[in-house]
C-alpha cells in the first residue's frame, strides 16, 4: 500500500511540474521528491518549512530548473499536501467517534 501511495504522490508532483512546464521526467521528479522527504525529516525546522524548498532548489538546479520554478514546485506540492491533510480531518474525527461509540466486548 505504501508503494502505491508514494507512486501516486510522485505522480501528483510530476503533474504539478508538468503544469509549470518544467519538462522533467517522472524519474527525476520522484527522485527529487523522495530526497526532499529525507531532508524534511531532519529536525531543523517546523514541518520542514524551508528545508523542502531548499532541497527542491538545489536538486532541481542540477537539472537546469530556475530557482523560482523549483521553489514554486515545492510550495505547490506543500500546499497540496496540506490541503489533503485538512480534508482528511473530518474522516479521522468520524472514525474516532465510531470507535468510541462501539460497544465494548
Amino acid at each position: 500500500i505504501c508503494l502505491l501511495i508514494h507512486l501516486s504522490w510522485f505522480a501528483i508532483v510530476w503533474a504539478l511540474a508538468d503544469s509549470l512546464e518544467l519538462n522533467l521526467s517522472f524519474f527525476v521528479v520522484a527522485t527529487v521528491t523522495a530526497l526532499s522527504w529525507v531532508v524534511v525529516a531532519l529536525p531543523v525546522s517546523w514541518m520542514g518549512v524551508g528545508t523542502s524548498e531548499l532541497s527542491f532548489l538545489l536538486l532541481l538546479s542540477l537539472q537546469g530548473v530556475s530557482r523560482e520554478s523549483a521553489v514554486a514546485l515545492s510550495l505547490h506540492q506543500s500546499a497540496i499536501h496540506l490541503l489533503t491533510a485538512l480534508l482528511c480531518v473530518p474522516l479521522l474525527l468520524w472514525v474516532v467517534a465510531r470507535i468510541e461509540a462501539a460497544p465494548e466486548s
